[in-house]
């Protein structure tokens, strides 16, 4: 939902819109030719831990270089992902983000959202509306097991959105430019 926000404002619908299609592309793919491909689940939960870095608090940044702070980020980031791949607790992983994630994540878009309040609200809206009727025709997406039952095309379209934020949302951010001025 950010990602379109901040493409339109920025000029980058072309590359959001390659992004979002070759992931789409690579799901259906997926889909057609193999029952469930393994080897994707991996990759999503990396690119999860790569993702939810910035969630992380910076410890040691008035003794450690910026390069070791984002390290130990990513590795309280990979833990965190751990946690919920050895537990597979749904509750847990919807709590976290819920309370942490999706809160950081508007905080850190919040420079270019509020520039579209409009169109922020309308894709929230949007995006839950459709979730709710991919559910009312196809059942629950998310089950109460979460390990390798994230739907193969929810991994791709969280994979496109993690790849969108990296390559042009991230760097730009003002709050995560004043967070690694500070390290």
């Amino acid at each position: 939902m950010t990602d379109f926000i901040h493409a339109k404002l920025y000029g980058q619908l072309p590359q959001l819109f390659s992004i979002y299609a070759s992931t789409t592309v690579c799901s259906v793919l997926m889909t057609a030719f193999l029952q469930y491909p393994d080897h994707i689940h991996p990759f999503f939960l990396c690119a999860s831990a790569i993702h939810f870095r910035t969630d992380m608090p910076a410890f040691g940044r008035t003794r450690l270089s910026n390069t070791s702070v984002q390290w130990l980020q990513f590795l309280q980031s990979t833990l965190l992902v751990g946690l919920f791949g050895i537990t597979h607790n749904i509750e847990l992983f919807l709590l976290y983000m819920v309370l942490s994630h999706v809160p950081n994540h508007y905080r850190n878009t919040w420079s270019f959202i509020r520039k579209d309040l409009f169109g922020t609200l309308l894709s929230i809206t949007g995006c839950q509306f459709t979730i709710f009727l991919i559910e009312h025709i196809w059942g629950p997406i998310m089950k109460p097991d979460i390990s390798n039952h994230i739907p193969l095309p929810a991994q791709f379209g969280v994979i496109a959105h993690i790849l969108y934020n990296e390559l042009y949302v991230l760097t730009e951010s003002p709050l995560y430019q004043k967070r690694i001025s500070m390290i």
